[in-house]
């Protein structure tokens, strides 16, 4: 979304590898020229014996479902014993490489020491589907925290980390929790508009996805520059959905969307008749919906993906900046000009951190390790022959 930036400144299962990805990556990687020393920093930067471990461990943990030794190796690395330690030091490596445990200033910290630079940093604080409203508070007191640090210019919000998901799947609009939560938004986003800064609504369970798009399209309409919703390609109606969102918004103003394929398999299996069912209707919406937001005058859009073909799309489109998930040096890849807007995922909590992390790995596992490996062993291929060109010259 070539607007969005300059608008934050000025408004402030098994083993085995899945080689048919793998063989398309690398195809990709070699027709863009892909060095690792220059397009992934985070690649370069680590010692040889860290890229070793994590490689190995990406090639372990590569499936479609969690892998039972990582999750074994999660479960017991938050207990203070022998196995503890062991699989804490296990999993470290992928953990590093998406989120990081501590406040706002070790996060943002983090960001920096990973050579990310702050303003295309969306601070993503991860508690969501909060058991009960007594979390409310806390997941407020932590965004607020994150919009007032001052390198800090976008946060993610979850709406099911303020209210819980059995009211917003109920669809009462006047349930004292939902009001409440509205309440914390408003604290929220209000901050944001004073500190010029950018809220950005995850769109997160279908089920609670209308609740979750009224609230986020409510404060789009009241704070234009601060507010940027999502758009989900899995949806059938996305693209009138869509349409229908940036007619809402204010004479002379944009609506800011961020754009994701969406959707967890888990929602596609209770909604098959509202979600796209196959990987081509999606990639084809996805297109559709790119052609809008390049095009239409109330839009200004940020594509998030890891899809390379996707990312292709972007820049041919027009867009100069992508959204990925941190550890995932995807754009610098394929285009030296094109910006990556990452996403970092920050948590407090060890234990709701160690959960995050399965779940993501869960939905992700497939769709990610495979780029991630590709950019280890690239580096890891370059080092060697590197060090054959010296022993033999």
């Amino acid at each position: 979304m070539s607007a969005l930036l300059p608008l934050a400144r000025l408004s402030r299962a098994g083993i085995l590898p899945i080689q048919g990805s793998l063989r398309a990556l690398s195809q990709v990687a070699k027709k863009r020229e892909f060095n690792p020393e220059t397009a992934d920093k985070s690649v370069s930067h680590l010692p040889t014996g860290s890229l070793m471990k994590e490689w190995a461990l990406l090639r372990t943990m590569r499936i479609t479902a969690l892998h039972p030794l990582a999750k074994f190796a999660m479960d017991n690395s938050l207990k203070n014993d022998l196995l503890g330690t062991c699989s804490s030091h296990l999993i470290r490596p992928w953990f590093q490489q998406f989120c990081v445990q501590g406040n706002p200033d070790i996060v943002v910290a983090e960001a920096v020491q990973k050579q990310l630079n702050p303003d295309h940093v969306i601070f993503d604080y991860a508690t969501e589907n909060i058991p009960d409203a007594s979390h409310r508070e806390e997941t407020e007191k932590q965004y607020l925290a994150y919009l007032r640090h001052p390198s800090v210019k976008m946060i993610a919000v979850k709406l099911t980390g303020l209210c819980p998901v059995k009211i917003l799947e109920s669809g009462d609009y006047e349930h004292p929790h939902y009001c409440a939560a509205l309440a914390s938004l408003e604290t929220v986003v209000r901050t944001a508009h004073e500190l010029g800064k950018i809220v950005v609504f995850d769109a997160e369970q279908f089920s609670a996805e209308s609740m979750i798009s009224h609230a986020a399209l409510q404060f789009a309409r009241k704070f234009p520059k601060n507010v940027m919703i999502t758009a989900q390609a899995t949806r059938c109606d996305s693209l009138n959905r869509l349409k229908s969102w940036s007619e809402e918004m204010p004479e002379g103003e944009r609506l800011m969307v961020k754009l994701v394929k969406g959707a967890y398999k888990s929602d596609r299996d209770l909604h098959k008749d509202a979600l796209y069912q196959d990987f081509s209707g999606t990639h084809q919406n996805y297109i559709d919906l790119l052609t809008l937001g390049a095009t239409h005058p109330k839009i200004a859009m940020l594509p998030c993906t890891h899809n390379l073909d996707l990312i292709d799309r972007s820049v041919q489109s027009g867009f100069k900046q992508v959204g990925n998930l941190s550890g995932m040096e995807v754009a610098k890849g394929l285009s030296e000009d094109l910006a990556e807007i990452r996403y970092f995922i920050g948590h407090h909590d060890p234990s709701e951190l160690v959960e995050y992390m399965k779940r993501r790995f869960h939905e992700h596992g497939e769709a990610l390790e495979p780029r991630r490996e590709l950019l280890l062993s690239a580096a890891l291929r370059f080092r060697l022959e590197k060090s054959i060109r010296y022993w033999t010259s």
